[in-house]
């Protein structure tokens, strides 16, 4: 098995372009870039909508996106629909705090006044712990976006969230990676989302009747409504770019391996011999 390649030298530059060439050379299964041709789409100024949106894209901003590049005298002619727009589970949601351990109710003691007060003090610590954990959720979660996320590995701010992360918290901190960010989503269909499915471009004032039918489609799945109909928000929106705002090509983000954490099992148990497009996947 070929698994390494060595070269040696003083200028990294030439290294890499060097060793590229040599590995393509060996294996014949790709070429580099300076032997290619470039496509003419290189010349076109592109936009993708990962900074603007990260994987809360909706099909709204990224007509909205173009727009306002348009008004500002730029023109897109490329479009990336990156990550946000694929079937993945567990479903985005707002971060909520965990489940607080409940307080059961002690002794025998069956008194209505003391049971009652009792039942008032519990409630009362119940509803401080629950507003404490809330807010230092939002807390927690303002500080990683806007600061951890961002920071160099060991920094002060790396730092200080790894020590909150072996703390009281780490239960807050474990629910807001499961539900607030995307590493532990897989891929859980080949078809576009809800959100990119009920994208409808703009209708007149006597459509609606049809209005109405997509608002009742918009939270079915890919099953319910079928799979011609759960593509059409997709279509409409690459149709909405090409036609209206100027766009001569829209190309969607996908991951090689399905997903951040991969594929989901109900989707690895579904795929057997399966043809999706002009690709057959087979599970063997």
């Amino acid at each position: 098995i070929r698994a390494l390649y060595i070269l040696v030298g003083s200028n990294p530059y030439k290294l890499l372009k060097q060793g590229f060439r040599d590995v393509a050379d060996e294996l014949q299964t790709f070429e580099t870039l300076d032997r290619k041709q470039i496509p003419s789409m290189a010349d076109d100024f592109g936009w993708c909508t990962w900074d603007a949106f990260y994987s809360d894209v909706t099909p709204e901003g990224v007509v909205d996106g173009v727009t306002k590049l348009r008004e500002a005298g730029i023109q897109p002619r490329t479009v990336i629909i990156d990550d946000g727009w694929q079937d993945v589970t567990p479903l985005k949601v707002k971060h909520q705090q965990s489940t607080l351990a409940k307080i059961t109710n002690g002794g025998g003691n069956k008194n209505p006044v003391t049971s009652s007060i009792r039942s008032f003090f519990k409630r009362s610590i119940v509803a401080l712990i629950g507003s404490f954990f809330s807010n230092a959720s939002k807390v927690i979660a303002a500080y990683y976006d806007r600061i951890v996320k961002n920071a160099k590995y060991d920094s002060i701010p790396n730092r200080i969230w790894r020590k909150l992360s072996s703390t009281v918290l780490k239960g807050e901190l474990y629910n807001y990676f499961e539900n607030e960010t995307d590493f532990a989503r897989q891929l859980n269909g080949f078809l576009p989302n809800v959100k990119f499915r009920g994208f409808e471009v703009q209708k007149s004032s006597n459509d609606a009747e049809k209005q109405s039918t997509n608002e009742s489609a918009f939270g079915r799945t890919a099953e319910d409504i079928g799979e011609v109909e759960s593509n059409n928000g997709l279509r409409n929106l690459v149709s909405t770019l090409k036609n209206d705002l100027g766009v001569k090509r829209v190309l969607c983000w996908h991951a090689l391996h399905g997903y951040w954490r991969g594929v989901s099992p109900f989707l690895a148990n579904t795929i057997k011999h399966q043809q999706v497009g002009n690709v057959m996947f087979d599970r063997n």
